[in-house]
């Protein structure tokens, strides 16, 4: 068969997204000889399809047969870190470069591969490798950058990005928009607002969006930093149900309101719920398993329904239509300013309930968090827990604080960090609830910003939050030690990057004073 008929019978229709039409016509091209050709297109249509396993079969077998085209390497390993299975996007990489160690296009792939999976020392290397061979190739300097970014060297992330000069429109909004970022990091929070807002007062581009609404919510530029925040990827909507513009939308309809992003997320959130409710004819919200029983107790007069994240959800009923609302677009329907914020706490009601662990002693306990979840296949989030967990031999100063009480690890198990005045009690298989029924018991709790502040928050416990330099957006940049968000809250911030010790020093000096 002729290379463009080829081509118009599988990449045609690959290009025009008829991927089921291309595995259809695959099977006629088996016996030819472009069987090799045929198998990869089918198997980069499956990975479209999110049959990954299937795609990834397929598509081994195609570059077994094609060893000697490069391309069909690079195609495998796009398609595979698309679905985020960097396992065999590396598999590829080692498979292609065994047989074209040379190979630019490869070579900087594995850079890039690399920075997705936290691995941005070794990123790095092969990037100064590949500039040194071919410094007119820009693209090697934003992944450079963003590498450097990652590993929290913010200086020299904006000077890779300098020496990017000749760039399309979209490449120049994405400079940017990775500028921004490390702007955001260092704490020039308005000169990264006005970066974005200058040079593209009128984008429509959704990442570029949201990057900068993340700035005019720390900056408080409410409620028109809620709408921005809208355009957030990711928010995990069934695409069978209309997502809620307007608080108006609600009226007669059964609402699915949606947890998102982290456990901490979804607790802040969800205070929003009761407000939602007598808008709506009916309401479900869609939770983590493990918030399930907490959310039992949320406080609403009126009834809703829980459903477990990926449960099938109801059909619609006979006159009552549906629609569906991410809870982090709950502040954006409501127009919710900092002044508006639902101020009632707590907002769960705890159950008489037996804790599976129960206080004897009669000191003062103190609740400790210093670590979060790592995530390597995620690199942002990893390098943001870099700088937000404090090491355990910095904050173990603290357990040292002059004061008669019992440290309390509300670390999940398997945590390093052991101290002789700190007891565990968190066990594997507790959910939420009964961290809280845990924490209900406490005094008060120390913790970087992690989801248990905003439980305890959520409860009206006292809770000192440690607040890394780049601080999250809800915890606002002007520096106050006290939240709009959780009035039993005192935040003790960081002044410059990795200083954790004089932030331990402040916060053991006030345990001291208040229990010493």
């Amino acid at each position: 068969m002729a290379a463009n008929v080829f081509d118009d019978h599988l990449w045609k229709p690959f290009h025009e997204k008829q991927y089921d039409l291309v595995l259809q016509r695959v099977a006629r091209h088996l016996d030819t000889t472009r069987a090799a050709d045929a198998i990869h297109i089918g198997g980069l249509a499956l990975m479209q399809q999110d049959r990954v396993t299937d795609g990834i079969n397929w598509l081994q077998a195609s570059v077994a047969l094609l060893k000697g085209n490069p391309d069909w390497f690079s195609n495998a390993i796009t398609a595979t870190a698309n679905k985020k299975r960097y396992d065999a996007a590396l598999m590829f990489l080692d498979q292609g470069l065994a047989l074209f160690p040379d190979h630019m296009r490869l070579r900087y792939l594995r850079a890039v591969i690399y920075t997705y999976v936290s691995r941005h020392d070794e990123a790095l290397v092969i990037l100064d490798q590949l500039i040194a061979e071919h410094p007119e190739y820009e693209e090697l300097y934003l992944t450079r950058g963003y590498a450097l970014h990652m590993l929290s060297r913010f200086d020299d992330a904006l000077a890779s990005y300098a020496k990017i000069k000749r760039t399309t429109p979209e490449q120049y909004e994405e400079l940017l928009v990775n500028r921004h970022g490390v702007l955001m990091d260092l704490r020039r929070c308005q000169e990264a607002y006005d970066l974005i807002s200058k040079n593209f007062p009128t984008t429509t581009h959704p990442m570029t969006i949201y990057n900068n609404s993340l700035t005019e919510l720390g900056l408080g530029h409410w409620p028109q930093a809620w709408h921005h925040y809208r355009t957030r990827p990711h928010v995990g909507l069934p695409p069978f149900l209309p997502r809620a513009e307007r608080l108006e939308d609600l009226a007669g309809k059964e609402l699915f309101l949606f947890c998102e992003q982290g456990f901490g997320d979804c607790i802040q959130f969800v205070r929003y719920a009761p407000l939602l409710n007598p808008a709506c004819a009916q309401m479900t919200i869609g939770t983590p398993p493990a918030l399930m029983r907490l959310f039992e107790c949320l406080k609403d007069p009126r009834p809703f329904r829980l459903l477990t994240t990926g449960s099938q959800l109801r059909p619609p009923q006979p006159n009552q239509p549906q629609i569906a609302l991410p809870l982090l677009d709950a502040p954006a329907l409501l127009n919710t300013t900092v002044a508006t914020i639902p101020s009632e706490i707590p907002y769960f009601k705890l159950p008489r309930l037996t804790p599976k662990w129960q206080r004897s002693d009669p000191r003062p306990h103190i609740g400790v968090v210093w670590a979060g979840a790592s995530r390597k296949d995620d690199a942002r989030a990893f390098s943001v827990d870099q700088r937000r967990s404090v090491p355990f031999e910095i904050f173990a100063k603290l357990l040292d604080a002059h004061c008669d009480v019992v440290f309390v690890n509300m670390q999940l198990p398997g945590q390093a960090g052991a101290h002789p005045r700190m007891i565990s009690v968190l066990e594997r298989g507790f959910d939420m609830l009964d961290t809280a029924l845990i924490l209900d018991q406490l005094d008060l709790l120390i913790t970087i910003d992690s989801s248990l502040c905003h439980l305890a928050g959520a409860l009206g416990k006292s809770v000192w939050m440690l607040s890394r330099f780049d601080a999250c957006w809800r915890w606002f940049w002007n520096g106050e030690t006290a939240s709009p968000w959780y009035p039993s809250m005192t935040i003790y911030r960081q002044l410059a990057h990795a200083s954790w010790p004089a932030v331990v020093a402040r916060v053991a000096h006030d345990l001291a004073t208040t229990f010493g």
